[in-house]
């Protein structure tokens, strides 16, 4: 989190992207959890400005998330179905007037999805059609996290920018969660936790799940 405030407060582009490899899939949410708790701390800190989430995974859900940003910010037009609703999301949030906004481009790992031209296709056919990655607004005053599963794509959409990669908890970080979920009523040794954490691979939801077991085990 502090990595992620960092990049915003250092670096002057748009685009910043988190990434985590392919195999640590226990780690899906924990990507998403990161974005949100940045969602948060960011209003906290820019109460006036907008906070806009786009499940990126799939064309359907990335378009329902421009109709209702659009609808959120009353744009005239946004109830017409013949106007393209990405590019007026697009437009708007591009003009620095209207002030700071935060957009999280959640999921985004599916290639197709985001670059392939005609994927969004436009209403009226003078019109060329083009991918969602051709929407995502650029201002001086605003600022996009895109989460992904391929840094391929992450590099892409932030402008070839480094990730910031999204890792198993370090040890110590691991045997504080696991004593935290574990009930208190018995106690466990160096060895033993030791051991239970090298199995887990310091994954954060495989130790929250191992101690809830434990835990209702341990009650019976």
């Amino acid at each position: 989190m502090e990595a992620l405030g960092n990049l915003f407060r250092s670096c002057p582009q748009w685009y910043y992207y988190i990434w985590l490899k392919p195999q640590l899939i226990d780690l899906l949410k924990r990507k998403t959890q990161i974005a949100i708790e940045y969602c948060y701390r960011f209003r906290e800190k820019h109460p006036h400005a907008h906070v806009f989430w786009v499940h990126a995974s799939t064309v359907a859900r990335s378009g329902q998330a421009y109709r209702d940003i659009a609808r959120k910010l009353a744009l005239p037009g946004c109830n017409d179905h013949q106007v393209n609703t990405l590019g007026l999301v697009a437009e708007w949030l591009s003009d620095r007037g209207h002030g700071s906004w935060l957009m999280v481009l959640d999921n985004a790992d599916d290639t197709e999805t985001l670059f392939s031209a005609g994927t969004y296709t436009l209403i009226h056919e003078s019109e060329r059609p083009a991918a969602l990655f051709s929407y995502i607004p650029k201002s001086p005053k605003g600022s996009v996290i895109i989460t992904t599963r391929d840094a391929r794509v992450g590099e892409r959409l932030a402008d070839r920018e480094k990730p910031i990669s999204v890792r198993p908890l370090a040890v110590q970080e691991a045997e504080r969660l696991l004593r935290f979920k574990l009930t208190q009523d018995r106690e466990w040794g160096e060895a033993d936790i030791a051991k239970l954490l090298d199995t887990l691979e310091c994954l954060p939801l495989a130790i929250t799940q191992a101690a809830a077991f434990m835990s209702g085990v341990s009650c019976r």
